[in-house]
């Protein structure tokens, strides 16, 4: 047996015949086990290269030649380790098909490496919602996605869209994968134009008025949506999305035959059959019928997934009975009035009704947790809404109940305290933490009643004043 390369061979090959054709001389060659470099169809090649020129293949030295040709310092039993130590990193490569060799600062997870090969072995995956629950790094999932696909073309161009606030995160957490992606935010951090081949950039930014119609003639062969939740259109076989929405059915549409759509959502139903049916209706190209859309949203749970070696990778959930605690009726009427003060005013439409409540929630949440919770969120809301302490002596008062704050000093006066808040909210709103709410096409923002949030505010303070 005698191993031939030519200088157009990636790895040698096995001598199979000589062939004698007409006086010219050519070799059938066979390829070693095609999983050492690819498990991709389209890359596979054919076991046996037949009529290769034999004035263009080199045989390679046999181990008897190797034997009989020492080099000078070293040694046979020098050169079988290296021998020996070559072909057990060939099987390593060979067995490691989820790639876990690699070096990487991150440590790959067995289900995050299982969605990788699926959806990049599946053709008819090349639109798909990974919908995995919270905690389970579909990040991670899609950045490993990224780089398959980046590293079997680099020239694609590759969009992120991702609520303003975690675009640093995001792009934190693709450099880690050695990704190089750029910024495409408002401020400092913004680092992209849209003619750059990878771009991370605020979906909220991205559907601005002054923005959108640049936005929508760009073309792009990757497109990934994260948290795609918030992609809304709440009508009976779609007509009422928002901008956001219209952004990416826009950009989809935009991408070639062989792109790529990848939505990404912990929460992608949240109890709306028609929304979230209109949601899945961008994994469906305009020439695929419905049925294309089965198995491109992919669930798992953390009960679901599995370490490397077959074991639960997280411990099992706790559902504790529920605490009933009795309130005093000063604190039920506080929380009554709370849920008062968030609620939609009268001819809000549906979109500023559903961000009502979801304030609402939130503000219930924190005045449940703590009084002095519920105050400072309270606080926060009058702040955004341009109270000082000179037009609303009431809001010192309450400043001055919130004492100690978040690591302030018991004694620190109410114009550092706002100082400090006034700060923390401004920097909330730069990262986009309020343009979470979703709007409707007039951008109607809510603005507290002040009468009702005075009265609100001097209810928290006389419960703490009797709990004193």
């Amino acid at each position: 047996m005698r191993l031939y390369t030519t200088d157009r061979a990636d790895y040698p090959r096995l001598f199979l015949r000589e062939l004698d054709d007409w006086g010219l001389r050519s070799y059938d060659l066979v390829r070693p086990p095609q999983r050492f470099w690819s498990d991709d169809p389209a890359r596979l090649e054919s076991l046996v290269h037949p009529a290769v020129d034999a004035a263009r293949a080199r045989a390679l030295p046999t181990a008897l030649e190797l034997l009989r040709n020492v080099p000078e310092g070293d040694n046979l039993a020098a050169l079988s380790r290296r021998s020996l130590a070559r072909l057990q990193a060939w099987f390593l490569i060979a067995e490691d098909p989820q790639r876990r060799l690699e070096s990487r600062e991150i440590a790959t997870l067995c289900h995050q490496a299982s969605l990788v090969r699926h959806v990049l072995d599946t053709p008819d995956l090349r639109r798909v919602m990974i919908a995995d629950e919270v905690g389970l790094g579909k990040t991670i999932e899609v950045g490993l996605v990224l780089k398959e696909l980046l590293e079997a073309d680099p020239g694609l161009r590759v969009l992120y869209l991702a609520p303003a606030r975690l675009v640093s995160n995001v792009r934190r957490e693709l450099d880690r994968l050695e990704l190089a992606f750029r910024s495409w935010v408002a401020g400092n951090e913004g680092d992209a134009t849209l003619k750059d081949r990878r771009v991370i950039a605020s979906i909220h930014r991205a559907a601005h008025p002054n923005h959108m119609a640049t936005f929508t003639q760009t073309s792009w062969d990757v497109l990934v949506v994260d948290e795609c939740h918030h992609l809304s259109d709440w009508a009976k076989g779609g007509g009422k999305p928002v901008r956001k929405y219209r952004l990416v059915e826009d950009l989809q549409a935009r991408l070639p035959t062989n792109g790529r759509l990848i939505l990404l959502s912990g929460t992608p139903h949240q109890g709306h059959r028609d929304r979230f049916t209109n949601l899945v209706r961008l994994l469906r190209s305009d020439d695929e019928p419905s049925e294309a859309l089965s198995g491109r949203v992919i669930y798992r749970t953390k009960e679901d997934v599995r370490d490397w070696h077959g074991g639960p990778l997280f411990p099992r959930r706790q559902v504790n009975p529920a605490t009933v605690l009795e309130l005093s009726e000063r604190h039920e009427s506080w929380l009554r009035q709370i849920h008062e003060l968030f609620e939609a005013p009268e001819g809000f439409g549906d979109p500023q009704g559903r961000a009502a409540g979801w304030r609402a929630g939130q503000a219930l949440q924190w005045a449940t947790s703590s009084v002095q919770a519920g105050l400072g969120y309270l606080v926060r809301q009058a702040i955004r809404a341009g109270w000082t302490m000179s037009d609303q002596p009431i809001l010192r008062k309450a400043l001055e109940h919130m004492r100690p704050y978040r690591g302030g000093d018991s004694n620190e006066s109410p114009a550092a305290l706002l100082a400090r808040i006034t700060k923390e909210v401004g920097r909330q709103g730069s990262a986009g933490d309020v343009d979470d709410i979703e709007e409707d096409e007039d951008d109607e923002r809510w603005r507290p009643d002040p009468a009702l949030l005075g009265r609100t505010l001097e209810q928290a303070i006389e419960i703490l004043r009797t709990e004193a």
